[in-house]
């Protein structure tokens, strides 16, 4: 369940194009929010490093929040993520050519666990799951959900 003293707004109103994207990070001890914050990136850069850059920059300020090591990494992206944390496709990266697709995008959520906290465990999923997840626990587990 998410903390209570998460803040909870829209991420879409005031970005400036469709192709911008935000990329959250919490920090979260012992159930207690110690970080949380948004940045926005360019998701229409043809360089898969710059992703990389980006999403690091941001995951290791919420590392250093924590202050302490980090025991497992969760996240979520568009698109297809595979059992092994794979960016199978995630729109995130629309310019990226298919051949640095595959071989610098494809493992990137696990290399940025592996760099960040080293053999920690790591979950990515898709982010339509998320907030079906989420939708499930605000009805108590009740009813019919879609995310």
């Amino acid at each position: 369940m998410c903390p209570k003293n998460v803040e909870r707004r829209p991420i879409a109103p005031g970005l400036p194009s469709i192709w911008a994207r935000v990329t959250s990070r919490l920090a979260v001890k012992d159930g207690e929010v110690l970080y949380s914050k948004e940045t926005e990136w360019d998701v229409t850069n043809p360089d898969p490093e710059y992703h990389y850059k980006a999403i690091m920059d941001a995951l290791k300020i919420a590392k250093e929040k924590l202050g302490s090591e980090v025991e497992a990494i969760g996240g979520s992206a568009t698109g297809t993520v595979g059992a092994n944390n794979e960016a199978t496709w995630c729109d995130i990266f629309p310019n990226v050519p298919p051949d640095v697709y595959k071989a610098r995008v494809v493992d990137i959520f696990q290399r940025m666990a592996k760099d960040l906290a080293g053999d920690v465990p790591l979950k990515v999923i898709n982010d339509g799951e998320v907030t079906a997840l989420a939708a499930v626990q605000k009805l108590d587990g009740k009813g019919n959900v879609m995310g």
